[in-house]
């Protein structure tokens, strides 16, 4: 995130961005966000992901990324009553379902088959 940022800055350097920011008109409430953002969804969202990836499989884990959207959106309806449309009520299920989907999938898969360890001695 580190690298892609960087790149980021220099590219909006390099493309004039830079004469567009105006330090008077950033409200502390915008560097607040942005703090937060930084420390909560940035570093603690990478520390859970890592811990789910010690606890359940990658492809659960991986869920997050789908579900996350979803999550900002209700909380963004609950907590700031933003509007949510019949598209984005569909798009929030579909999002749902092809996680379930996904993971009913990853539980049916058969169980690995046993292989039998050769030494190396044995083989050649």
């Amino acid at each position: 995130m580190v690298a892609g940022g960087v790149l980021l800055a220099i590219a909006g350097v390099a493309s004039g961005e830079l004469g567009h920011v105006h330090l008077n008109h950033v409200s502390f409430a915008s560097v607040a966000a942005f703090v937060y953002l930084v420390l909560i969804g940035a570093l603690v969202g990478y520390v859970a992901y890592i811990w789910l990836l010690h606890h359940v499989s990658v492809t659960a884990a991986s869920t997050y990324a789908f579900v996350n959207p979803v999550v900002a959106v209700a909380l963004g309806a609950i907590v700031l009553g933003e509007q949510v449309t019949l598209m984005t009520v569909v798009a929030a299920a579909l999002i749902v379902g092809a996680v379930v989907v996904l993971l009913i999938g990853q539980a049916r898969k058969s169980v690995p088959a046993i292989t039998i360890e050769m030494p190396v001695r044995d083989v050649a």
